[in-house]
Parts: C-alpha cells; sequence; structure tokens
C-alpha cells in the first residue's frame, strides 16, 4: 500500500490509515459534550432537563448520532415535538451563526461554537499523525499551525466543489507554467504532481471519528477528481477562462461579481505564491467590476467554487483530453458544431490550442478520465467492515490532496475531522527556506495562541493583532470571539493542555527545525557540486590551451 500512496495513482489525492489509534469515539463524544452544554444553556428551562432533547451521549457515539439526526431533521423534528418545542430546539442548535437549517450554524456559517483550536487527540497524537502523512507524501514533514477541527452534524448538505489557497488564475497561470517547463526538460524523472507539491504543498485531514457504513452518496466523504493530473487541470481551468469559456451550461458565469477580486491580497499564509499570475491578473482586473466570470477567476482568500464536480464540465473536459491528448491518428473526432468542438476552434483564434495540445501529449497521461471519486478507497469484495467506517476503512483515516486542487465532501455525518497543519517538506532554494520562515512564524502564533487560550488569558489574545487574527482560511472559517466564550463557558476535554501543547511545540519546532538544516546543507551540496563543474570546466579550457600551445 505504502509503494502505491507514494506514486500518488490516483494523480492529486491519496489516503492512509493511521493504525496507532484507537480512541476516536470516545474524542467525538468530548466534542459534542460541549455543544450539548451550550445547546441547552439556549433552551428554556423545563426542556434543558427533558432527556429526550438531549444528545444521548451516555448511549455513544451510535446513540449519539441517532438522536442528533432526529433533532436535526426539520420535518421529524416538528412531528415529534410540536411547533413550539421544534422551534426553540432549532434556535437552540443553530446558535449565533443561524442561516436556515441547523446543520449550518455549526459548520458553514463559520464553525464558531464547533472550532476548537489544539484539539487534545490531534495534539497528543501528533507523532503518529506525522509518521502517516511522511508516508503518504514519501518526504518529511513540516508544521505550519496547530491543529484545528472540522465537525459535520448529521443532515449536513454536500460542500461544493471548490479550491483553497489560491485564485482560479493563480492555478492556471501554474499549472502552465509547470507543464510547458516539463516539455522542455528532457529525461525528468520526477512526476508533474510530486513538483506540485513540493513547490505548493499539499492540504491534509485526519477524518478521527465518522457515521456508520451509509450509502455511499450520503457518507460524508472527501472526494477529489481521480485521473486529474497537472496537466488536465490546465485544461479544465483553460474550460473557465473568461477569455474563452466553454459554452457547457456548468461554465456559465455565477450571476454576480465576486467583491474578493478586487479586494487587495490578505496575505494569507497557507495560500499559494504565484508571482507570474500578477501581469495577468494585471490584464484581467479592469473587467471584474462589470463582468462575474472574471471576478470569479479572480476571487481569492477563501473558498472559490466552480463546477469542477459537475456531469456536464467533466464531460466537456474528457471530450476535449480525447481529443488533445493522443496523436492526430488516434485522437477521438468531436463533433461538428457540439460546444467542445467550437471551444476548440475558439482556443485556436486565441492562439492557444497548440499550447494545450503540447502540454497534454508531453506527459504520459493517465489510464482512464477525469471521474469523481471518494478519496478513501472503496472497500474490496469481502473485506471486512467495521462499524464505523468510509469506504471499508475504519477510523481514523488521513488523506491528502495537491494544494489548490478541486475538492467537495458529500452531504451526511456525524464526522469530526482534524486540519493537522502539517506539510510536505519544501524545495531547498531559497524560495523554500523563506517559505519556511512563513511556516514557523504560522506555527508560532497559533501555538501561542492555544496556549494563552488553556490559560485563560483571552484578553491578551484581543489585545495583539496578530494573536487575534482567523485561525485559517480567513474570517469566513472562523468566529475566535465564539471560541472563546465556549471555552470559557463549557467543558474543555476536547482541547489540549499546556503540558500537551509544550510537547506539540517541542516536537513540531524539531520537525521544522530539522528541515531547514536538511534544506540548507542540500543547497551547500549543490554549490559544492556546482563549483566542481565548475573547476573541472576550467581544468579542461586550460588543458586545452596547453595542447593548442
Amino acid at each position: 500500500l505504502e509503494q502505491l500512496v507514494m506514486s500518488w495513482p490516483r494523480s492529486s489525492f491519496a489516503a492512509h490509515k493511521l493504525t496507532e489509534v484507537e480512541d476516536s469515539d470516545t474524542t467525538l463524544l468530548h466534542h459534542l459534550t460541549r455543544l450539548q452544554q451550550a445547546y441547552q444553556s439556549r433552551l428554556p428551562p423545563t426542556l434543558a432537563e427533558d432527556e429526550n432533547l438531549g444528545f444521548d451521549l451516555n448511549a455513544g457515539r451510535a446513540g449519539a448520532q441517532a438522536r442528533l439526526a432526529l433533532l436535526f431533521d426539520p420535518k421529524d423534528r416538528k412531528q415529534r415535538l410540536g411547533p413550539e418545542t421544534a422551534q426553540a430546539v432549532f434556535r437552540a442548535l443553530t446558535g449565533p451563526n443561524a442561516q436556515g437549517a441547523c446543520w449550518k450554524g455549526w459548520r458553514q456559517s463559520g464553525f464558531g461554537e464547533t472550532q476548537v483550536s489544539g484539539p487534545r487527540a490531534a495534539v497528543v497524537h501528533a507523532e503518529a499523525i506525522v509518521a502517516c502523512f511522511e508516508r503518504l507524501w514519501g518526504q518529511p514533514a513540516v508544521c505550519e499551525g496547530v491543529p484545528t477541527t472540522i465537525l459535520r452534524p448529521p443532515r449536513s448538505a454536500a460542500l461544493g466543489a471548490h479550491v483553497d489557497s489560491a485564485s482560479l488564475l493563480e492555478l492556471y497561470v501554474e499549472c502552465r507554467s509547470l507543464a510547458l517547463a516539463a516539455t522542455r526538460a528532457a529525461g525528468a524523472t520526477e512526476s508533474l504532481e510530486r513538483q506540485w507539491a513540493a513547490l505548493h504543498g499539499c492540504q491534509a485531514l485526519v477524518h478521527w471519528a465518522g457515521p456508520h457504513c451509509a450509502a455511499a452518496k450520503a457518507d460524508g466523504s472527501t472526494c477529489g477528481l481521480a485521473r486529474l493530473s497537472v496537466p488536465r487541470f490546465f485544461a479544465l481551468l483553460s474550460l473557465l477562462h473568461p477569455d474563452h469559456p466553454h459554452d457547457a451550461a456548468p461554465f456559465a458565469p455565477p450571476k454576480a461579481s465576486d467583491r474578493r477580486a478586487a479586494a487587495p491580497d490578505n496575505s494569507d499564509p497557507h495560500g499559494l505564491c504565484v508571482p507570474a499570475a500578477d501581469e495577468e491578473r494585471a490584464a484581467l482586473l479592469p473587467r471584474a467590476a462589470s463582468e462575474p466570470s472574471v471576478s470569479r477567476f479572480l476571487a481569492r482568500g477563501g473558498p472559490v467554487f466552480a463546477p469542477f464536480f459537475s456531469k456536464a464540465a467533466l464531460l466537456a473536459l474528457n471530450e476535449v483530453l480525447a481529443a488533445l491528448e493522443l496523436p492526430a491518428a488516434n485522437a477521438a473526432p468531436t463533433r461538428p458544431g457540439a460546444a467542445t468542438a467550437a471551444w476548440l476552434q475558439r482556443l485556436e483564434s486565441r492562439g492557444k490550442l497548440a499550447e494545450l495540445r503540447l502540454v497534454l501529449r508531453a506527459a504520459l497521461p493517465p489510464d482512464g478520465p477525469v471521474v469523481p471519486a471518494p478519496m478513501v478507497p472503496a472497500a474490496a469484495d469481502g473485506d471486512a467492515r467495521g462499524e464505523s467506517c468510509a469506504g471499508g476503512w475504519q477510523y481514523p483515516l488521513c488523506v491528502t490532496w495537491l494544494r489548490g486542487f478541486p475538492h467537495m465532501a458529500r452531504e451526511g455525518g456525524l464526522r469530526l475531522t482534524f486540519v493537522p497543519c502539517l506539510l510536505p517538506r519544501p524545495p531547498a532554494t531559497a524560495a523554500g527556506l523563506e517559505r519556511m520562515e512563513t511556516i514557523e512564524a504560522e506555527r508560532r502564533r497559533t501555538l501561542r495562541r492555544a496556549q494563552l487560550m488553556q490559560q485563560g488569558e483571552y484578553a491578551a489574545i484581543r489585545a495583539d493583532s496578530q494573536l487575534s487574527r482567523p485561525i485559517a482560511g480567513g474570517a469566513v472559517h472562523s468566529h475566535p470571539e465564539q471560541e472563546e466564550q465556549m471555552h470559557r463557558d463549557y467543558d474543555r476535554s476536547a482541547y489540549a493542555t499546556v503540558e500537551e501543547l509544550q510537547a506539540y511545540d517541542l516536537l513540531t519546532a524539531r520537525l521544522n527545525a530539522r528541515a531547514v538544516e536538511a534544506m540548507r546543507l542540500e543547497m551547500e551540496g549543490g554549490e559544492d557540486e556546482r563549483g566542481r563543474e565548475a573547476s573541472g570546466q576550467k581544468r579542461g579550457r586550460d588543458a586545452e590551451r596547453q595542447i593548442s600551445v
């Protein structure tokens, strides 16, 4: 399994079982305990004492999941409880982030009450988690922050297809740059996906505890696009480019411009750095205010949603791949007058068709079309399936995908996930060392915030301009004032202790220090090698001059 995973057989994502951990259900109950306390505090006193309206935590994960599924179901809630009680339960569940559905208050509108910065399980088992991701990536890991939390409640709707950490324009420019460079690098052995991971890192999740085995379409699985290589992602982004969008319905521009497109860069420490995108961004930006398709292409600073998983979009992409990946004699013809044929003609009129064909043919294409797939592979027939599972694999599970690549989550829950804030070690370059400075600064910031919170120093966090910034992902993903209130007033068993955070600090500081040391040694070795090569060339020229004399 390790050898298969290390070669990224599914192009942009991979998964591995975290075998060293067995307490996933207990951890989930710790997180639910504090949420139940907050929920009950918002109920009328008579209802707060009703055991039938609680989360049934004494019955374990299975009982809690069954009870929460009932409480979160609006139809069942009204039928069983009556309109007045149902309304009271609804208000208590949604909390301060109500958006018309209970699950949105827990997940979509900011993770305010569900967020745990420095969750105990992820901190205590950090060494095992690091080892698991190093097996996935095939290289050392570095730490960019204290772990954070995502809790998907029951009845959650699907999380739409999106990218993080960059604009579509930046991803387009970087895919193009890497793919074109590969066409000029004769004899290169490292895959473009490996290069992408080294340059920009990976996103990573630890699905710690999840629902009973459920129907495949309602298991809350994190999904990616199987066989989406870097050149193929370039083709997909080309279909969305505002200068030559495909005519299929999914590629139609959104109804309104994205305000983030014209906003100043928020200097997200977790974002991709693509300086080459500045020139194209400057050319497109004047159009952004009046053209929603341009504003979507330029937007960054949070999740950017686009129809990556749409059936019509993938049909168009796979038609393009069939026409361009193979030599002309073997390529599948496009139907004359069809949308994809018209798009290829439009691309040719922009002078970009030959370039796209070149990058798609230069790399060995993955075997098969691009299709949505859960990041955790489905179990083979006859495999033992545990009660708590995803695709036949028992929790906890580590999943990872190339940073900036499309992903989504199916509907369903209840699932507890940690964001481990780990990355593959950057390349041994000056830019890589600069990146490590940013990574280490963010690690110290988030760890200091978690330590102060455990010490009850909430005022110190609020007063510090750095510590009071959102944990990760911008303001949409964090309500620090709500986490403060939850930490102050309710059960803290989900949080790592001060001593556990100190041990985590030592472990992760050592990871980053070793990475920097190894990078510098590699750079010095490269300089020595270049020096020896230059010295040898000089001796050769001197010898030639002596012979000529």
